[in-house]
């Protein structure tokens, strides 16, 4: 009898987890992760193997198709480290966002990747004799990929996940206008204090004066 009483709970249980699964914060979470993780093994490659990648069959067949050349590692090894160590970082926290259902931490993740993308394309388009690199264009478009991945399965905005919409913009404006205030009001105050203590100390002169005579 108990037992046919706690199946209606367990199903009840089991539907709200598979709902609670499917949604797009999750979906998210789980993308956010991902890359993480995928952070993490690009990174060690890019400070241990560079080869892997700037001299990889992907690197090279982008190179043969664009026409942009493909760079050299063995002349600045320091930046594959450097750059691999930057990206170790974002990995981190692309790990630690994906451990939370927080929607601002899946779009400070998607923002990151997504700002990195478009600096990427937009050099490699309007600046391809100063600054080709396949590589380059390679990791741009991964991280158009990942970006957008996350913004499609949370149904973030492009520009709400980006910081461009005006509620941040007006946050930000009511923030530093707070601030402003605040000073202003300090510096009258102070203003105010130095006043009375000003009339206190001419007022009270007379009243001394009058008092030993």
């Amino acid at each position: 009898m108990s037992q046919q009483h706690n199946n209606p709970l367990q199903s009840h249980g089991q539907s709200h987890h598979l709902s609670s699964s499917n949604s797009p914060t999750t979906r998210a979470r789980k993308i956010t992760f991902a890359k993480g993780v995928f952070d993490v093994f690009l990174a060690l490659s890019l400070m241990f193997f560079p080869s892997l990648l700037y001299d990889g069959p992907i690197t090279y067949m982008i190179s043969k198709v664009t026409g942009l050349a493909t760079p050299n590692w063995d002349k600045d090894p320091s930046a594959a480290f450097g750059l691999g160590s930057l990206i170790m970082g974002c990995a981190l926290a692309g790990i630690k966002a994906g451990q939370t259902d927080s929607e601002e931490a899946h779009k400070t993740v998607a923002a990151l990747n997504g700002g990195f993308a478009l600096t990427g394309l937009l050099v490699t388009l309007f600046a391809p004799h100063r600054y080709r690199s396949s590589f380059l264009l390679l990791a741009s478009l991964q991280d158009v990929f990942w970006s957008s991945a996350i913004m499609r399965a949370g149904g973030y905005g492009f520009a709400d996940t980006m910081g461009l919409t005006s509620p941040s913009i007006t946050h930000l404006e009511e923030r530093v206008g707070r601030q402003v205030r605040q000073g202003k009001e300090t510096f009258q105050d102070k203003k105010r204090e130095l006043r009375e203590k000003d009339q206190g100390g001419y007022l009270g002169e007379p009243e001394r004066a009058t008092t030993q005579n």
